[in-house]
């Protein structure tokens, strides 16, 4: 029974050595082009990473990008509707063979948001397909399931233009969610700034499941 349990150690240890050197290996940056089709593809924008794709190899990878930047709508004059200087993720191995996403640590970092309203009332966060007349909508597909551990963002700031409405504007200095998992409870600690008076909030939120 020790030989056996020794082999199977070794055999495990094998196994993480060449993920980790295949991780080690691994350049995300070749598939910037396609990463950035599939985006513009679905979202009928402008998308651009103009930063490097990082991958740090570990039990749990890290995945960063900087530099992302997705247009607005085509009615507006304004300028890009998301700008991110940094984008970081804590992706566990394990999960992802059933389907599910579990990320550790996921940060946000220089963040700018515009929301805004054309005359008709249209968000430019609607992101409308063309449908070719006649054409069956196409089949969902189903989705993994995300299983979010911890959420920072910081030095973020959302605008909103509503049309013929004054702007407004909320900065977030700090947001951090933290939870055990997508059932249990979500730990809020927040500190903002709406319209030039300054917000801390700390307290407890529903599970991520209940929101989504």
């Amino acid at each position: 029974m020790r030989r056996i349990l020794t082999i199977v150690a070794v055999l495990v240890l094998i196994l993480i050595a060449g993920v980790a050197a295949l991780l080690l290996t691994f350049d995300l940056n070749r598939y910037k082009p396609q990463i950035i089709a599939a985006v513009r593809h679905a979202t009928h924008r402008e998308f651009d990473i103009s930063g490097p794709i990082g991958l740090k190899a570990s039990l749990i990878p890290t995945l960063s990008i900087t530099g992302v930047t997705l247009g607005n709508a085509g009615w507006s004059q304004a300028g890009p509707m998301i700008t991110l200087d940094h984008f970081a993720a804590r992706i566990a191995i394990k999960p992802l063979l059933d389907r599910r996403i579990e990320i550790s640590d996921f940060e946000l970092r220089g963040v700018h948001v515009l929301l805004e309203t054309d005359q008709d009332g249209h968000g430019n966060w609607a992101f409308n397909q063309p449908q070719a007349p006649g054409a069956a909508p196409a089949a969902a597909q189903p989705l993994p399931v995300i299983d979010l551990r911890a959420l920072t963002i910081g030095d973020a700031v959302v605008d909103y233009h509503a049309h013929g409405a004054k702007p407004q504007s909320v900065r977030i200095e700090r947001l951090s969610l933290t939870s055990a998992g997508n059932a249990q409870p979500l730990q809020l600690d927040l500190e903002t700034t709406v319209q030039q008076h300054g917000l801390k909030a700390h307290g407890t939120l529903a599970p991520l499941a209940q929101w989504l």
